[in-house]
C-alpha cells in the first residue's frame, strides 16, 4: 500500500501536515503560518490528530515532530486567546473557572503525547517559545539544531507556564537551579546550554541534519518489537511518577504478561538467523 493511501483516513489538518517517509514512521510538522503560532485551530487539530495516531499502531510505530518553517514555534497565539482574559462584567469566580478549563483543555494534547504507545521525537530548529517548550517536554526524545533557542516566555506576560513545562522539565533536567533561572527570567536558552543540562539528546548543525537525525532514530525504533516499545514507554513514565519499589513491582507485573508475546520468539530467531524480524501490528 502506498504511503498516501495509508494516511487517507487520518484527520484533515490546516495547521499541521504529515507524511509517512519511511515504513511505520510518521513525520508531523507545524504548518500554520510563518511563526507557527499556536492558534485555537492548532490546539484542536493537535489533539484530534495525536489521539488518532495512538489508535493506528498498524501504520505508525514512531513519530517525528518538526516544523515546515524555519522556526519551530513562537508559542501561543496571544491575539486569539487574549479575549479569554479580558471579558468584562463577568463574575471573577466564573471567569477564573473559564480560564482554568481553557488551561486544562490545552494541556490535553501533551497528555496524549505520553499516553499513546508510539514514541515521539521532537526535532527542534529556530525559536521554540512558550507552548513549544511545553510540547517538547511531553515528547520522548528531543534533538535541536545549533541555532535553536528555547524560551519559557510566560513570565513576560505575567503568568505561570501551565501546560507542562514546569512539571515535566523538572523530571527531565537534573538541574533545578537552571529550570528556575530560565522560568524566572524568560531568557533565551541556546541549544548548547539545553544540551549541557540534559534537555536534548544531541545538537545537530542545521535544520536538515536535525530532522534527518530524528527520522533515522524513528526508523530504528519502528523496527523494534511494538510490544517492547510500548512497555518501555509505559514503564518510563510510570517510574517517573512513582517510587522505585512501586516501579519495580509494575515492571515485573508488566513483563509477567508481555514476555508471553510472540515478539520474544521472533526476536530470538532474528538474532540466530541474522535476519530482520517482522512484527505483527500492536
Amino acid at each position: 500500500m502506498a504511503a498516501a493511501d495509508s494516511l487517507k483516513d487520518f484527520p484533515s489538518c490546516t495547521t499541521l501536515k504529515y507524511s509517512l517517509p519511511f515504513p511505520h514512521v510518521l513525520h508531523v510538522q507545524f504548518a500554520s503560518n510563518k511563526k507557527n503560532t499556536m492558534t485555537r485551530a492548532f490546539w484542536s487539530e493537535l489533539t484530534t490528530l495525536f489521539a488518532y495516531i495512538g489508535e493506528r499502531t498498524d501504520i505508525v510505530r514512531a513519530v517525528v515532530f518538526s516544523s515546515a518553517e524555519e522556526i519551530f514555534t513562537a508559542g501561543l497565539d496571544l491575539n486569539e486567546f487574549a479575549i479569554d482574559f479580558q471579558s468584562e462584567g463577568v463574575d471573577p469566580a466564573r471567569k477564573g473557572n473559564t480560564i482554568r478549563n481553557m488551561a486544562l483543555k490545552l494541556q490535553k494534547p501533551f497528555d496524549i503525547f505520553e499516553q499513546i504507545p508510539q514514541p515521539i521525537i521532537a526535532a527542534v530548529h529556530g525559536a521554540c517559545v512558550g507552548g513549544g517548550v511545553d510540547l517538547i517536554c511531553a515528547a520522548d526524545v528531543r534533538v535541536a539544531s545549533e541555532k535553536t533557542f528555547f524560551t519559557i516566555k510566560e513570565v513576560d506576560i505575567g503568568i505561570v507556564a501551565d501546560l507542562g513545562t514546569l512539571q515535566r522539565m523538572t523530571k527531565i533536567v537534573g538541574n533545578s537551579s537552571k529550570i528556575r533561572e530560565w522560568s524566572y527570567t524568560g531568557r533565551n536558552v541556546s541549544s548548547t546550554e539545553a544540551m549541557s543540562v540534559g534537555l536534548l539528546s544531541c545538537v545537530q548543525p542545521d535544520k536538515n541534519a536535525t530532522v534527518a537525525w530524528a527520522l533515522d532514530l524513528a526508523q530504528q525504533i519502528a523496527k523494534k518489537s511494538p510490544v517492547a516499545i510500548l512497555g518501555i514507554k509505559k514503564n518510563l513514565i510510570y517510574s517517573r511518577d512513582h517510587s522505585v519499589p512501586d516501579a519495580l513491582d509494575y515492571v515485573a507485573t508488566w513483563n509477567g504478561f508481555a514476555v508471553l508475546t510472540e515478539d520474544v520468539a521472533k526476536s530470538f530467531t532474528a538474532t540466530l538467523t541474522k535476519k530482520p524480524p517482522v512484527y505483527s501490528k500492536l
